[in-house]
């Protein structure tokens, strides 16, 4: 079917053939007998039901049928659709936290030393080594100790370490002098196992029985986990008259007391005691940019992407949790440990993701904030209990992002955001019609239904529709500024439909159809929340904004020029003995249009050969319609009669078929309904002088 005003009558010319029979009158012989002949062609009554019923049935059509028979232009179309992710996208969240390890701390120190009188005496020299020796045990006068050598002594080792660098702290050396002479200029020197020294302190008198402390000060300083006492000087003025006499026992010591305070380390080789290095918690503020207030995120998918530095060589735990995320309400909050192990040697890298899908996340903190995601991160030292190389500068360089953050469930107040979506052409079903010829509907009908799930208002412009065929365009004209309707919380699965009514009171919808379209470019810009705040919005991974136009056209209107061919084969047989003669057609109509007929006989190459009339002839006469294009009146009749003459049976004899084209238009300022019901009584006939021999058959019996 070329088009919905599918042709209002079809006329057949069917010429019959003429009559062959054998006579046998004894004695009789005509030839050239030239009768007259009458015979009908068509004799049916066709509706506008019958002309449309195959676009009716099929597939695609846009026809329907109203409870009243009247005939409607329908469809629809689905013209834009946008999701949660054109309207909300939550950014990537990166937090860095870098730390440098605390000043490794050791316990203080505090050995006691033993320096024997023997052990010192041992370095002497003589005579007074072999006089102090020789009186052990006895009660003699002590000799004099002129300035020398006590020899080197170990002062203590450390399970804690193998050598620490000090960024501060004091060593305090307390002497006590338990031997029975006093000690003048004791000068201690403090040195590690290599000689290298730690510090000097100097006595200069320590009265027998009595002690004396000094300090040493460890800021800079190197120590390793075995120390030594050496003791640079020694003097003394002995017993003092020779007539004083004193016990005398190489057991008698010197007692030292190594005891350290403020200790702060600033690298070595210790081993690392099982520690928290880190517990400290990150706020990250979380914004889509538009002066929103979020309450809680459900993440469909998301992950924390993850990469550390880990600078200190032992193995360690790292315990990343959001304290205000759960996978079920009342549930444990989330929590992952990173396992870092270490070779003890280097530092250590890892990296990874964390899924997060499914978790749903407090974005007020408990009650405390809002926009906001606390992550708490930890760190503890695993210690492996041996010694391992460390520096003040060791610390952890650690990187986390949230990253491919997709919302699932979001509230809050999501504030006022403007957006502009693409230009889309969408095609315009309303081209299929295919009018050929001048036509204006009365009464043209489109809704625009706009669905919206999202849990807030929109506010859009509907100002940018453009309708388009192949040549030219068409702006819609009378729409602007409309609020789109939203569910209420709560209802998270609902949607609101808003219907935008364009008929031609509001809009020039009329010039639009006048021009077949066959695309529409639209255009849409907008913005949440267009009322006044605060708001409690919430939008889910199913919400969505549709635009669907539902186009209802009653067929009322006028048409003019509107052109119907329909080809038919040519009844050769009906013309080969006519002389001359006419077409005789009588039409009942009920259709509100003027119809103008021509018949066209053409060659099997489409040649014309010659037509009914030199003009189209008016073969269907309009009803009248009142201003709601109702019919006025019943029926019209139309009576016609085409000669045709020798000539233009001649021409007519050699055709192979036979072109109607029939021109359709209303009543001049006529607009009118079209019902199927509509119909019209066709009759068609030919009368014609034919030629006819008749003889006498020779043969003929009885």
């Amino acid at each position: 079917m070329k088009n919905i005003f599918i042709a209002f009558f079809l006329v057949v010319i069917t010429l019959s053939s003429c009559l062959k029979e054998d006579y046998d009158f004894n004695e009789i012989s005509l030839e050239n007998y030239n009768p007259a002949v009458a015979a009908p062609i068509v004799n049916t009554r066709l509706t506008l039901h019958d002309l449309i019923g195959e676009t009716l049935e099929g597939d695609s059509s846009l026809l329907s049928i109203d409870e009243d028979s009247l005939l409607w232009v329908t469809t629809s179309s689905r013209l834009f659709q946008m999701g949660v992710s054109d309207l909300f996208e939550i950014p990537d969240e990166n937090i860095s936290q870098s730390f440098i390890m605390d000043p490794f701390s050791i316990s203080d120190l505090n050995e006691n030393v033993s320096v024997t009188l023997g052990d010192v005496v041992s370095n002497f020299s003589d005579p007074e080594k072999i006089q102090i020796q020789s009186a052990d045990g006895l009660t003699a006068p002590f000799p004099a100790i002129p300035s020398q050598s006590g020899g080197e002594h170990n002062a203590g080792t450390f399970s804690e370490f193998s050598s620490v660098n000090f960024t501060a702290g004091t060593l305090t050396l307390t002497v006590t002098n338990n031997w029975p002479i006093d000690l003048n200029n004791l000068i201690l020197e403090i040195k590690n196992s290599d000689n290298s020294v730690l510090g000097t302190v100097t006595y200069p008198s320590i009265p027998a029985g009595t002690s004396l402390a000094k300090s040493i000060d460890l800021t800079g300083k190197t120590m390793d986990n075995a120390i030594k006492a050496n003791i640079v000087n020694i003097e003394s003025p002995g017993s003092g008259d020779p007539l004083v006499t004193v016990p005398i026992s190489l057991a008698d010591d010197i007692a030292i007391n190594i005891a350290s305070t403020s200790l702060a380390v600033s690298g070595g080789t210790a081993i690392f005691p099982s520690s928290q290095v880190l517990n400290d918690v990150i706020s990250v503020d979380m914004y889509l940019g538009n002066g929103e207030t979020l309450n809680s995120l459900k993440l469909k998918n998301g992950s924390i992407e993850y990469s550390i530095d880990y600078g200190i060589r032992e193995t360690a735990k790292l315990t990343l949790s959001l304290p205000y995320a759960t996978l079920t309400e009342g549930g444990p909050v989330f929590s992952e440990v990173i396992d870092i192990n270490s070779n003890n040697v280097t530092s250590t890298t890892v990296s990874g993701s964390i899924d997060l899908s499914g978790y749903t996340i407090d974005l007020t903190a408990g009650g405390t904030g809002s926009n906001q995601i606390d992550v708490r991160i930890e760190a503890d030292v695993v210690s492996s209990n041996i010694p391992v190389p460390f520096a003040q500068t060791d610390g952890v360089d650690a990187d986390f992002t949230l990253a491919n953050l997709e919302i699932e469930f979001l509230d809050g107040d999501l504030g006022t955001q403007t957006f502009t979506l693409a230009t889309d052409t969408v095609d315009f079903g309303f081209s299929e019609l295919d009018f050929d010829a001048d036509i204006t509907l009365a009464d043209p009908r489109l809704t625009l239904s706009i669905t919206n799930s999202f849990g807030m208002e929109l506010g859009i412009n509907l100002g940018d529709l453009v309708a388009e065929n192949e040549t030219t365009s068409q702006p819609l004209i009378g729409l602007g500024l409309v609020t789109i309707g939203a569910p209420g919380y709560g209802s998270f699965t609902d949607s609101v439909t808003t219907p935008i009514l364009i008929n031609t009171v509001t809009t020039n919808i009329a010039d639009v159809l006048a021009i077949k379209p066959n695309k529409l470019i639209f255009g849409m810009a907008g913005s949440t929340n267009p009322g006044a705040g605060p708001f409690n919005n919430f939008i889910t991974d199913e919400s969505y904004l549709s635009v669907a136009m539902d186009i209802e056209v009653p067929l009322y209107g006028s048409v003019d020029g509107f052109q119907l061919v329909d080809t038919l084969d040519f009844p050769v047989e009906a013309f080969e003995n006519v002389l001359t003669g006419l077409i005789r057609t009588q039409i009942k109509n009920e259709f509100p249009v003027n119809v103008r007929v021509q018949a066209y006989f053409v060659d099997e190459d489409f040649v014309v050969l010659d037509s009914l009339s030199s003009t189209a002839i008016t073969v269907l006469r309009s009803i009248d319609v009142d201003v709601d294009g109702e019919l006025l009146g019943g029926v019209t009749e139309n009576e016609t009669d085409i000669e045709l003459t020798e000539i233009m049976v001649n021409n007519i004899k050699n055709a192979a078929k036979i072109i109607l084209v029939s021109n359709l238009s209303t009543a001049e300022g006529n607009s009118a309904k079209f019902y199927t019901n509509y119909g019209m009584d066709i009759q068609l006939g030919v009368y014609a002088k034919v030629k006819v021999e008749l003889k006498k058959d020779e043969e003929a019996t009885e």
